[in-house]
């Protein structure tokens, strides 16, 4: 390093030192890790950053904020390795030319520069940016806190750190997953007959303690462990931790502790990996999916533990009484929250000890299974490293005795704890522990943890639960009780994906006295499309806020939706139920698929459509197969239902996991549907046309979209969808708008080749079937923008064309209607002229008017026949 570069190095070092980046948040020479997927015995590439500043001590990507490095020249290519680093700017030092750049990293894209500053003006710019630059700002500025509250500033890329983590999380799984079937190889060259559940937990466990070995030495707090070997480090650890006493024991088998030891010594680096990356990653590998159908437990994403705990007030609480309490605690999401939360509301004076001794004081948890307990304990000590245990993680059942008893762990628990946050397990209980549990206990092992809890009312509560519970019977109760016993809460709903092993909707339910807002009740959802978002921004789909909630003696309301005022707007309206009759199709009780349905005609079978894809498409069925109809061969009686009248057919099973759920085709061939389908006839004067077209629109799937089921669409929220009361012009414009859909789409299965021309047609016909339909709706423009809004980014399904979304093209659509229908009305209004010219005569007004009618029509049909005028010329020619 050249005398001008090491003074520009050290005017940079002195410039963080005076805005508050202590001599121990500074870092010379600093190594990291990207842990690229490579073979397990490959090894890490290893970056090495002049100086590094950090937020907090120990150093992680998650707390970097500054970079320093000397660079060759202004290319953006060599501050790229600096990208795993974690720190939202670098400076690249260029002492040949007398200046630095200051470089913004994204977490996508190429790096930028944010800033030259002058070898001179170093000093200088730092305390200009103090306010900004300083540690705890750039902390809050690069996390996602997923709330409004986080400052701006320019240079940070909220969404860098859940990218990086995201990624080192998936390559540290897919590096320790091979690293675990080596072992599984080498324990099996010994043992061939051995079953996994003998050896696994304490593979776990020998993975775990040689993983936190690795940690202690590549973040130098024990560097000679680099030196021992697999039987020294497990040992070294256990002591280290105090917890070789309690510990249940790692597997003992030397030689494949020798595989492990190695695998991990030579082939990761964890210097620079975030504590809580590695504490979320082990519920996620160590915890097998066996282990988790047992309990009934489930794995919270870390995203949605950082969510939760942020919508608690935590600060407003006594330092000395933020006492969190995480029943159910699994690996301890919640209390690794919880305890990153705590760390930013201490003092800054205190140390490290004092830290400590308070977390261990502050955070408490319960769960029953003993492995899971080693794991919330290893994964919290690795969250306040390098410090000893200590940790209260009690093996306890919360539903080991009633809920009366005040001997029982969990009732002691929730009266020490001032928060209560967890995850419970989900489903019913065995006839046995529910017996044991006495009368009052709650359906659901879910629910009886929300009224155990509500029990104690703790100043702050936040749970995760499925979606039902807001708005299955069994638990009004539960949602009177939480209603009566908070003033401010917040429901915020998550869709399945966000968990792993669940396959329904859940809902994080925030609550607590502390007046916080005028608006106290707070709705928000993240759709399925916007969780990625979600992880890397905290952004949420939807959010509204009220002033009060409805109740009733025995329930109260939690939840509305972004679409409520929409819904509020057609309560009045009819419902689909009482134009039109929803009946389930035929269902087989003896003989396989292939002995009811065939592909080719046969006796006693008649033409149907078994599967949706391929078959059902809006308003028309593309192909059918054909069905048995033999009385014998029925499960029920849905053979006798009117099949050969015209209806609609509908499907059964959601079409996607968005919000178009449904879809309708027309059917007058007396075709049969199975039981996959529901058969929808008309009742009345409405015409089948129109069914499918109330049946395949928004209004239909947005109403199916916000019921609980995500499963399959229940016959009973078909008949609840809201439909218009339509006019006799607007029934024959929908009916003509289906038909001739029907028909175009009938020309292009024919002549596929004609396919681009058609798909077009077909698109423009679909826009103004829906637009015919939402005027007939009559909703305010506003409601009517927020409801196709709400299909933005949505995938159409069972449509032959890519849906653009209602934006210009709709808009166009819808235009062209407007100018069909005044056409329509011309056209009338015309041909009734004509009629009183010959049989009245007219006046001389309507003379004049029958003219201008006149011209308006041959304006209108001028573009048509000069299309077939030209024709005709060339054909002269």
């Amino acid at each position: 390093m050249t005398t001008l570069a090491r003074d520009m190095h050290n005017a940079i070092a002195d410039g963080l030192r005076s805005i508050g980046y202590a001599d121990e948040l500074l870092r010379e020479k600093y190594d990291y890790s990207d842990l690229p997927v490579v073979a397990a015995t490959a090894q890490s590439t290893v970056h090495r950053v002049e100086l590094a500043a950090f937020a907090q001590s120990p150093p992680s990507m998650r707390n970097a904020c500054f970079g320093v490095f000397t660079a060759p020249d202004d290319s953006p290519r060599h501050v790229e390795p600096f990208r795993v680093l974690g720190a939202p700017a670098v400076f690249a030092l260029r002492p040949d030319a007398g200046y630095a750049l200051m470089w913004k990293i994204p977490a996508s894209g190429e790096p930028t520069v944010h800033q030259r500053i002058d070898a001179s003006d170093i000093a200088e710019t730092f305390q200009r940016n103090k306010a900004d630059w300083n540690p705890q700002n750039v902390l809050r500025a690069k996390r996602v806190t997923f709330l409004n509250d986080a400052p701006q500033l320019d240079f940070c890329d909220v969404g860098l750190l859940p990218a990086l983590e995201g990624q080192l999380r998936d390559k540290l799984y897919t590096r320790l997953n091979n690293i675990t079937l080596q072992c599984e190889d080498r324990y099996k060259e010994f043992y061939q007959d051995a079953q996994a559940e003998e050896y696994m937990v304490p593979l776990f466990r020998l993975l775990f303690r040689l993983l936190a070995a690795k940690l202690l030495a590549d973040r130098g707090e024990q560097s000679t462990w680099r030196d021992l070997n697999a039987q020294e480090a497990i040992s070294a650890v256990e002591n280290y931790y105090r917890s070789s006493a309690t510990a249940q024991p790692a597997l003992e088998f030397e030689p494949v502790q020798n595989v492990a030891w190695k695998a991990l010594h030579d082939g990761l680096n964890l210097q620079n990996l975030s504590v809580e990356t590695l504490a979320h990653l082990y519920e996620n590998l160590f915890v097998t999916r066996e282990v988790r159908q047992t309990l009934s437990v489930h794995a919270t994403p870390p995203a949605i533990a950082e969510y939760l705990i942020r919508q608690l007030p935590i600060e407003s609480l006594d330092v000395n009484k933020r006492i969190v309490f995480e029943p159910f605690s699994g690996a301890a999401p919640f209390l690794i929250a919880a305890l990153g939360r705590l760390r930013e509301l201490l003092p800054g004076e205190w140390s490290p000890r004092d830290r400590h001794d308070y977390f261990v004081h502050s955070l408490m948890g319960i769960e029953m299974d003993p492995f899971s307990v080693e794991i919330a304990r290893f994964a919290l000590i690795l969250a306040d490293y390098p410090n000893p245990d200590g940790w209260r993680i009690l093996e306890a059942s919360a539903f080991e005795e009633a809920s009366n008893s005040e001997d029982s762990i969990f009732t002691k628990c929730l009266r020490e704890a001032n928060i209560v946050v967890c995850n419970p397990p989900y489903g019913k209980f065995d006839s046995l522990l529910r017996q044991d549990l006495g009368s009052d206990t709650a359906l659901t092992k879910e629910g009886e943890a929300l009224r155990r809890i509500l029990l104690t009312t703790p100043d702050m509560l936040g749970v995760v639960l499925p979606r039902a519970v807001l708005d299955r019977r069994d638990f009004a109760p539960l949602r009177k009780s939480l209603a009566d016993s908070y003033t401010n809460i917040s429901i915020t709903v998550f869709p399945d994906v966000a968990f792993n092993m669940a396959s329904q909707e859940v809902v994080v339910i925030a609550a607590h006295n502390v007046a916080t807002d005028a608006l106290p009740y707070s709705f928000a959802q993240v759709y399925s499309g916007d969780y990625k978002r979600f992880q890397k921004t905290g952004d949420v789909s939807w959010r509204d806020k009220i002033d009060a909630i409805s109740r009733t003696d025995d329930d109260a309301t939690l939840w509305q939706t972004a679409l409520k005022p929409v819904w509020d707007a057609l309560s009045s309206n009819q419902a689909l139920g009482e134009i039109a009759r929803v009946h389930t199709g035929v269902r087989y009780t003896t003989g396989s698929i292939n002995q009811n349905i065939s592909s080719q005609p046969k006796s006693n079978f008649v033409p149907g459509v078994h599967t949706v894809r391929g078959y059902l498409e809006p308003f028309l069925i593309a192909d059918h197969q054909f069905l048995n109809t033999l009385p014998e061969a029925m499960y029920n009686q849905s053979h006798k239902l009117p099949w050969r009248l015209p209806k609609v057919i509908v499907n059964r099973a959601l079409l996607s996991r968005g919000r178009w759920h449904i879809t309708s085709a027309v059917d007058v061939e007396g075709l049969w549907a199975y039981c996959q389908f529901y058969g929808v006839w008309p009742k009345g004067d409405v015409t089948v046309e129109i069914l499918s077209a109330l049946i395949s629109g928004p209004v239909a799937n947005a109403h199916l979209f916000e019921y609980p089921s995500k499963r399959e669409n229940q016959s009973q929220w078909i008949k609840r969808i809201p439909v218009p009361r339509l006019s006799t012009n607007q029934s024959e414009i929908i009916t003509a708008l289906v038909r001739g859909y029907a028909s175009y789409r009938g020309q292009w299965l024919a002549e596929p080749r004609r396919g681009g021309y058609l798909a077009g047609r077909c698109l423009e016909l679909l826009f103004q079937i829906d637009a015919a339909v939402l005027e007939a709706y009559a909703l305010p423009a506003e409601l009517e923008r927020r409801l196709l809004d709400a299909f933005t980014g949505q995938k159409r399904p069972g449509l032959p064309f890519d849906f653009p979304g209602y934006g210009a093209e709709y808009e166009e659509a819808k235009r062209n209607l407007q100018q069909e229908k005044a056409y329509r009305s011309t056209v009338e209004r015309y041909h009734i002229l004509v009629d009183k010219e010959f049989l009245s005569g007219l006046t001389q007004e309507e003379t004049d008017e029958q003219e201008i009618l006149s011209q308006q029509i041959d304006r209108h049909n001028a573009p048509f026949y000069e299309g077939i005028f030209d024709q005709m010329d060339a054909k002269k020619r």
